[in-house]
């Protein structure tokens, strides 16, 4: 029986849930996905391997786990985004430079290494992270039929919305990946924010 270091069961768990994600995502981010193991992130934590079963099956459900717990509060920064003051294209620009904040972060350099091993994970955890994106971008959605709606020319309002989105959200990943491989945050925001209006014509 494993010995218990919180005052109750529950929070023994979150406890050692925790510092499994965080020692698994500083391997995830020295070592790679695929190079890291399991016995590694036991050894990490310092428990035994059989231990580390006990609260995840294997390193691709830690990464979702660790993914998920990344994510939320993205999601609720970028829906407040949405719904907070201003005109939707002062509100899609904080939503773009958010976004180039967030991954130029120093504590969040393993975002982009695990979408480059993303197909390295079993399908279902693929399924997930990629569900988990969807509802990042339902957001950027939101707010690109928002411009096409307060657009005056009726064409733009038949635009297809989706595939704006979907366009856009490429903009984003390369300007991202353009601040990691060294181009300012501050150019990549101007480029990216130049790009974006270029797309929705605004």
């Amino acid at each position: 029986m494993p010995r218990i270091t919180a005052p109750t069961i529950a929070e023994h768990v979150a406890r050692q849930e925790t510092a499994i994600l965080d020692a698994a995502a500083d391997l995830f981010a020295e070592r790679g996905v695929v190079g890291t193991e399991m016995a590694d992130i036991a050894e990490a934590v310092g428990i035994a391997r059989s231990s580390l079963y006990r609260y995840f099956p294997d390193k691709d459900h830690i990464l979702l786990a660790w993914f998920e717990r990344e994510l939320d509060p993205v999601i609720e920064h970028c829906r407040a985004i949405v719904s907070g003051p201003g005109d939707v294209h002062r509100r899609l620009r904080r939503w773009l430079d958010f976004q180039l904040d967030f991954l130029s972060a120093p504590e969040h350099q393993l975002a982009p290494r695990v979408a480059r091993e993303v197909g390295a994970v079993s399908p279902e955890v693929q399924r997930e992270l990629g569900a988990g994106h969807a509802r990042l971008y339902r957001t950027l959605s939101q707010l690109v039929v928002e411009v096409l709606e307060a657009s005056d020319d009726p064409a733009d309002r038949r635009r297809d919305a989706m595939l704006l989105t979907s366009m856009i959200g490429g903009l984003v990943q390369a300007a991202g990946q353009a601040v990691l491989d060294g181009t300012s945050t501050a150019t990549a925001k101007r480029e990216l924010r130049r790009a974006v209006a270029a797309v929705l014509g605004s």
